[in-house]
């Protein structure tokens, strides 16, 4: 036993190697190659065959200390992330390869009786050192799985408190620390909702669970607001990475048919007036009835602004847009449907462009400014009323303001707005 375990540890390095390079053959399908995972696979190679070496050596079993040992490697590797059936796949591969190497060595040994019992005895002691490796593992990845998972629902819950404003600047970063978040280390926040506030929430679910496996490190936070019915998640990044987060988060958007808004990252102490400015700019872009997209505040902060009240909204529509509401359908309609378009393009060759999105000569669309001038008095070439024009039509999207539109559409009077502008308009 002793002279087939020396033979072993003499040739321990190339024995590693070899190790190495079956553990990369078998490994379990659907594991992609990594870096550290491969560092981790390759570490618990070498500690599984020192151990047998060592168990060959004194022709013994694994002590109680042994087994705690491997079963504290289990918990780490479940913390780094390794997977399991990685781990069993290099103690069956070492197993494998050690059994081989122990019968070279045999073999070079002059024949004996005793070399032959060695040999059986050796195939004993690793069939029991894999058996009790795995169990060893088993335990200790259960354990480590365990204590990510407490670790983070203790994260979420922090970053729950943070952004609800209920924990002291001071004391977030001390927290933070606590629970193994880098404190320094930005957030950026990622709302994900239905495209209309009380939607169902199955498209919800199943894009916040995309997003949880494509952001690095991202973490769903049980905060939410009963006007938008939104799940909440935050993003640890480092600088520059934040715009592929948002690419991402676009695509599952348009996959899964939600809204998803997104706040750049900012510092721990910033958090909670961030993620209220998110929840608030959130639920505008759902009032409008905007198609599935990942929104940033630029997209809806011009609207933002209007968005406090349903009083305010009407007003701004009535006092810009009321000669136009008051046309009948097929006046009305190509109007309202010309302003739209230009919001919608660049302003660099927007006429034209806008023609040829319209399906209508350029000349008509230049008809059409004229005639939402003469109706509104807002010159579309100015940038102040062209964007007057722009937030009206937007704003419209609102639900409480088609209430407004069907009235003038009846012929109504716009409350504050005169019955001859009205029928000067028609």
């Amino acid at each position: 036993m002793v002279a087939i375990a020396d033979a072993l540890h003499r040739r321990l390095d190339d024995v590693l190697v070899d190790l190495a390079r079956s553990a990369s053959r078998n490994r379990p399908p659907g594991l992609p190659g990594n870096p550290v995972l491969e560092a981790e696979v390759r570490s618990t190679l070498r500690t599984t065959t020192e151990t047998a070496i060592a168990l060959i050596a004194g022709d013994r079993r694994l002590t109680t200390e042994e087994i705690a040992m491997l079963r504290a490697i289990g918990a780490r590797r479940a913390r780094r992330g390794v997977p399991l059936a990685s781990l069993k796949a290099a103690v069956q591969v070492a197993m494998a390869t050690m059994w081989d190497r122990a019968v070279d060595a045999a073999v070079a040994l002059p024949v004996s009786a005793t070399s032959t019992a060695a040999l059986g005895r050796i195939g004993t002691l690793l069939a029991h050192l894999s058996e009790t490796v795995t169990a060893a593992l088993d335990d200790g990845y259960s354990e480590g799985a365990q204590r990510s998972d407490d670790e983070e629902r203790a994260r979420a819950q922090l970053l729950a408190d943070v952004l609800a404003g209920g924990v002291a600047s001071q004391g977030a970063l001390a927290e933070m620390r606590l629970v193994h978040t880098e404190a320094t280390l930005e957030h950026g926040l990622v709302l994900v909702a239905a495209p209309a506030p009380r939607d169902g929430r199955a498209c919800i679910r199943s894009a916040t669970a995309e997003l949880l496996s494509d952001l690095q490190g991202a973490t769903e936070v049980p905060l939410t607001s009963a006007a938008t019915s939104h799940v909440t998640v935050a993003v640890p990044v480092e600088s520059g990475h934040w715009p592929e987060c948002v690419r991402v988060a676009d695509a599952v958007a348009r996959r899964e048919g939600v809204l998803i808004f997104t706040a750049p990252p900012v510092a721990a102490m910033e958090l909670s007036a961030a993620y209220g400015r998110a929840t608030r700019l959130l639920c505008v872009a759902q009032n409008l009835g905007l198609p599935p997209q990942a929104l940033e505040a630029r997209h809806v902060r011009l609207a933002s602004l209007l968005a406090e009240t349903s009083g305010e909204r009407r007003a701004f529509i009535e006092e810009t847009l009321g000669p136009v509401l008051a046309l009948p359908a097929n006046l009305r309609e190509p109007l309202l449907a010309t302003i739209r378009v230009l919001n919608d393009i660049h302003l660099r060759g927007g006429i034209r462009a806008a023609a040829e999105t319209l399906q209508v000569h350029l000349k008509t669309v230049y008809y059409r400014l004229n005639r939402l001038r003469e109706l509104t008095g807002l010159d579309h070439d100015v940038a102040a009323e062209r964007m007057q024009l722009a937030l009206a039509v937007e704003l419209m999207r609102f639900p409480d303001v088609e209430a407004v539109h069907g009235e003038v559409r009846a012929g109504a009077e716009i409350k504050g707005l005169p019955l001859h502008r009205l029928a000067r308009a028609g």
